[in-house]
């Protein structure tokens, strides 16, 4: 059995190629805006696809994403802040490439259920993935399963109680201040340049 996955971060794509229990190829493509990078990716997909085809694909995105399979805009990514990327269709775009089963969640909902399946959280049914990159975000799974509500946690953007004489105005572009306005890799990469231009 072949399959593929897609990590689409902030920043790269990491797609992976294998069988359910190794990969025997792995590709990295820039993120740029949605058409752009999506168009990469399911070229990639369709030239690994051609040598020899593949049965299933999983998606693991950024979001914040549609992930009510009832809403017909499942699998886009909705209402970002991230340019060129509103309302892109992530999962119809790589499944069309393939014509195969495919399946999508978040990029740190992805991760949370790797560690639990084969990582630190072995054993564990309740526990929270933390990730800091380009943005914060929080996987939690609560008995085995992610938690989805009308959308996935979005952790990152909680509003939290600042260090006091802290007057960073923050990076996030809808609240500032808010968890990964204030502690993202682009935050602190900001609040060293500003560091060091005093």
């Amino acid at each position: 059995m072949r399959l593929a996955g897609v990590e689409l971060g902030g920043t790269n794509a990491n797609l992976v190629l294998g069988t359910p229990k190794e990969v025997v190829e792995r590709c990295r493509l820039p993120v740029t805006d949605g058409p752009d990078t999506l168009a990469r990716i399911a070229e990639q997909l369709r030239q690994w696809h051609q040598a020899q085809p593949i049965e299933a694909l999983g998606i693991a995105s950024f979001g914040p994403l549609q992930l009510d399979s009832g809403q017909a805009d499942y699998g886009h990514v909705i209402a970002t802040v991230k340019p060129g990327w509103d309302r892109a269709d992530v999962l119809g775009t790589l499944q069309r490439a393939l014509d195969c089963p495919a399946k999508i969640h978040t990029d740190v909902t992805g991760a949370a259920l790797a560690e639990g399946a084969f990582g630190a959280a072995i054993g564990c049914h309740d526990f929270v993935y933390i990730t800091v990159g380009t943005g914060i975000g929080m996987g939690i799974i609560v008995s085995g399963k992610p938690v989805v509500a009308s959308l996935h946690p979005e952790a990152g953007h909680i509003r939290v109680r600042r260090m006091e004489g802290d007057n960073f105005g923050g990076v996030c572009s809808y609240h500032e201040d808010c968890l990964e306005g204030l502690a993202s890799g682009p935050a602190i990469s900001t609040r060293e340049g500003n560091r060091a231009m005093k």
